[in-house]
Parts: structure tokens; sequence; C-alpha cells
């Protein structure tokens, strides 16, 4: 991957480029000094690690950690390796998110050539090994060569099968990879699905964004690749969530999870009045345009109206009765409940009750202050 290509792409995730490598995920190519028993974190002998790899795991973000040194590649003891180490590692590599694990005892086979290091000791905010202490010298076999697993960020997310752009299945593309697949509805809830919309871009009018289960939108191809996934709602990424990958889900495309970013109301305006700024209230919603019922609709409601409308919404003023005639079609939407601060309707609490044609709610933003 190119430096332009993560510049790129570390805009597609609205994530800090700081956080994004300047190499392949899979490998990483940095100076580590390797550090004497009691020395500080900068000082040391110069040995320099050139290179970082995972081998023989079954996705890029997983395998045996070798290093490279004086043009050699080595492995690194799993003696006193933990959490802290392997998410330095993971974020040189590319993989800044969720907490990695450790696999010990050669979970990924023994390598061959040298031990490079050894009771690696890091806080876990370096973003480098040279920041961390290490031994060079070592008693280790290569029965004790560390591996980790990289919880990859991802670098795409699209919805595919929906009737809209706005909903589908969820598919995802992991960095490093080229292939797209799945999210399994294991655990899946309105907080990931939060975080789906707003990788996609619209979260901002969605308060309550549908979760579609069992393969709602038709079955993927591909792997798995997300699963039992656990947000908190506030994430960026959906790699910055605890989940298990394609390695360790036994979910099939019949489970397969779908969003619905958009809420009902995706619009509204004003029509038959004798100035644009009035008229009877009407909402998209469904593909469709309908009006709304005046019960319970005051003039917090019709001050949110106003401002969607690009009006101040200060004396916005109410019409009920239908004022501006009744329209065609049915009543859309009936007991619209807003405080007032809200800037779109979506932000408010309403019902999808009928009402009579003679209750067709108005809305008048020409009063603004």
């Amino acid at each position: 991957m190119h430096l332009g290509q993560i510049l790129l792409l570390c805009c597609q995730l609205l994530l800090p480029c700081s956080l994004l490598p300047s190499t392949p995920a899979h490998a990483a190519t940095t100076p580590v000094t390797s550090q004497s028993p009691g020395s500080s974190a900068t000082t040391g002998p110069s040995r320099q690690v050139s290179g970082l790899r995972l081998a023989d795991g079954n996705q890029p973000s997983e395998g045996r950690l070798e290093v490279l040194i004086d043009g050699g590649w080595g492995t690194v003891c799993d003696e006193d390796f933990g959490v802290a180490e392997a998410k330095v590692a993971c974020t040189m590599l590319g993989y800044p998110g969720y907490p990695p694990k450790v696999k010990t005892s050669a979970s990924y086979g023994e390598g061959s050539g040298s031990i490079a290091m050894d009771q690696v000791s890091c806080v876990g905010n370096e973003t480098s090994l040279s920041q961390c202490q290490y031994r060079s010298q070592h008693s280790c076999s290569h029965s004790q060569d560390v591996g980790i697993q990289c919880r990859p960020l991802v670098a795409r997310i699209r919805l595919a099968g929906g009737s809209t752009v706005f909903e589908g299945r969820v598919e995802v593309r992991l960095l490093g990879m080229d292939e797209w697949g799945t999210v399994c509805d294991n655990g899946f809830d309105i907080k990931d699905a939060r975080v789906v919309c707003r990788m996609l871009g619209e979260l901002r009018y969605t308060i309550q964004p549908n979760v579609k289960t069992g393969a709602y939108y038709g079955r993927g191809n591909g792997n798995v690749l997300m699963d039992d996934l656990k947000c908190h709602g506030e994430e960026v990424n959906l790699g910055f969530c605890s989940f298990l990958g394609s390695a360790g889900t036994n979910c099939g495309h019949e489970k397969d999870v779908g969003v619905h970013c958009r809420p009902d109301v995706a619009g509204v305006r004003l029509v038959n009045g004798s100035i644009p700024s009035q008229g009877r209230l009407e909402v998209w919603m469904n593909l469709k345009w309908g009006p709304v019922c005046d019960e319970d609709f005051t003039s917090a409601d019709a001050g949110v109206i106003c401002r969607m409308l690009g009006y101040s919404g200060d004396g916005a003023t109410v019409k009920g009765s239908s004022y501006y005639g009744s329209g065609t079609g049915e009543i859309l939407l009936n007991n619209v409940a807003c405080d007032g601060t809200e800037t779109h309707l979506a932000d408010c609490s309403y019902t999808k009750d009928d009402c009579s044609n003679d209750q067709v709610v108005g809305v008048d933003c020409s009063t603004d202050g």
C-alpha cells in the first residue's frame, strides 16, 4: 500500500492519520534498538530491528511475530510477552484497533533462525518497539515463539441487497485484505448499527437505526469476517469494537446482519401556501410524500420544521384543521412531539397513526423574528 493510498484510506475511515502505517498492514519496517537489562528505553546496544511481520497465520492480522535484525529474521520469546507488548506490535503493523490476543507456546508453529527478542516490556502506549525494553540474550527455544492476533480496522464498508442506498446487508473489507465479507447477527444491536451508519456517513439524522437479522437482505458471499460484535456506539470504526474474526466463528450466511441507516422521515416540505414559507406540512417517508396530523402539534414542533427549511424557527405558528387543505394520500405521521431544540424531525418522537382528512397540520414560518 503506497503512502497516497494510506492518506486516502485515513480520510475514508475518519481516523487520525497518525494511527495508520506507511507500510503494508502485515509487515512494518522501523528501527528498534535492543535494550540491555535494567537500562532505560532510550539507551542500549545499537542492534537495529528494521522489520516486523506476522507469519503462518490464517489471515494477515495474525501469526507468529518475527523481527528483522541485521538482515535476518528472528522470532520473539513468549516470556513475559503480554497484551501491552502485542498492542505496540499491532500498532506498528497497522492494526491499532481493539486490544489484541497473545498466543504462546508456538501456537502458529515454530520459527527458524535466531530468537531475537526476549522479556519484551512495553507500557502499551508506545508507537514502536524501540520505546520498549527487551533482552537480546535468552534461554528460550522455538517452542516458546510468541504469536499475536491483531484486530484489523475496517478499510471499507457497504450495504448490499437493500431497496435504497441507506439499507442492506452489512459487508466489510478489513485492512490488509482484498476480500469482502459479511457480519454475523449474533449479539448485533443498535450500538453496533450506529457505528456502521457513522462509517457510511449516515448517522446525522439516524437516532435509532434499524437492525435486520436472519439474512433479511439475503445471504452474502465469502467469509463471515466479524462475529459477536460489541461496540459502545461512539466508535468511528468497527475495528475499535470487540469481535471474533473469521477464524473464531462458526456463524453461517443465514445469520448475515443488515442495517437500515435512514430514519423514517427523510425530508419535509410546505405546500399550498401563498408564499414558500407557509403551507401544508408534508413529509418524505417510505419513498412518498404525505401529510401530518395536527393532534398535539405545537409551536415547538413547527419551529423544528422551519429550521429544517432554512428559517430561524422563532415565532413559527401552527395552522390546524387542514388550513392549507388536506392533500392527497394517507396521513403519515401523528402525535409529533419535539422539545424545540431539535434540528430535524427525526430527532422528535411521533407515531404513525392515521387521523381524519380535516386534521392535517400546516406551518407558517413567515412570522420568524
